[in-house]
């Protein structure tokens, strides 16, 4: 339980450096309010948008009146956060699932920083935990502690079944950052083209390089154990980099752009970049 603490404890403070005012404006430029809620009327300036002119009201007064909008800021965002057994590997800074825990504190801390909920669903072959959306610093450490504490599943990624789970459980338009490796069995990105009216997607994904070039190596000489089922078998192509690559095509066909992470680079630097192609 100490050694729990002395992490979150540690993990909190990287966090909230991490979390600069420059990462925050980024985020906030990046994900836009969910749109113009009108303010106040008053009178017409030099270079205000001659489109918002209240004419009833020019009309009534005599003088040029314009209608006020401001930003509708508050925003949704759900991490959807894959604690599958393929997860708890790493060969570099960590393992997959230390990283995908540090941008999940990272999202998190930022987004409530914005004023925007934020909510959590830990998933592996299906929902393992799910957190409502709420604000609060409270509710953001309860959101990393669940992610720090969750168990690992052997059990297949299951990634269909719990886009279903957000689809009937989220009614509000919402931002979905979905932190995992994407080593899956199922048809997930029929899924997600089918919620994409309903959700703006954002894919997190996380590999390593040493299933990246240590399997397409020795794909001949090792027979390869599935860390999801503890099956041996000979299928080693949903390790290697084309199937990595094929990933990212079915991303692109439904114009969902990922953000891709490896474990021996910054995931700093790739989510900035992210976040300013996005303004772009």
């Amino acid at each position: 339980m100490l050694e729990l603490f002395d992490y979150i404890k540690k993990l909190n403070i990287k966090i909230k450096f991490l979390s600069t005012d420059i990462f925050a404006g980024e985020y906030a430029s990046a994900f836009k309010g969910r749109g113009l809620e009108f303010e106040e009327v008053r009178e017409y300036i030099s270079g205000d948008d001659v489109k918002n002119i209240d004419w009833n009201t020019s009309a009534r007064t005599g003088k040029l009146h314009t209608k006020v909008f401001r930003e509708e800021r508050e925003l949704t965002v759900i991490l959807m956060v894959d604690i599958s057994s393929s997860m708890f590997f790493g060969s570099k800074w960590g393992f997959k699932s230390d990283i995908a825990t540090e941008i999940s504190a990272l999202l998190a801390y930022t987004a409530i920083k914005n004023n925007d909920k934020v909510g959590l669903i830990l998933f592996s072959n299906g929902v393992q935990k799910y957190i409502p959306p709420k604000k609060g610093r409270t509710h953001i450490w309860h959101i990393i502690k669940s992610i720090v504490q969750s168990e690992k599943y052997h059990q297949n990624t299951n990634i269909v079944d719990t886009l279903k789970f957000l689809g009937n459980t989220i009614k509000r338009k919402s931002i979905v950052f979905i932190v995992s490796d994407f080593i899956s069995n199922d048809d997930f990105a029929n899924h997600l083209k089918s919620l994409k009216k309903k959700f703006d997607f954002v894919p997190v994904v996380i590999n390593d390089p040493l299933e990246r070039t240590f399997v397409s190596k020795y794909k001949n000489i090792f027979k390869f154990k599935d860390s999801e089922s503890d099956v041996v078998y000979n299928n080693y192509l949903k390790f290697s980099p084309d199937y990595i690559e094929k990933i990212y095509n079915q991303f692109r066909e439904i114009n969902i752009y990922p953000i891709k992470i490896s474990t021996d680079k910054s995931y700093i630097n790739e989510i900035i970049k992210y976040f300013r192609e996005r303004v772009r």
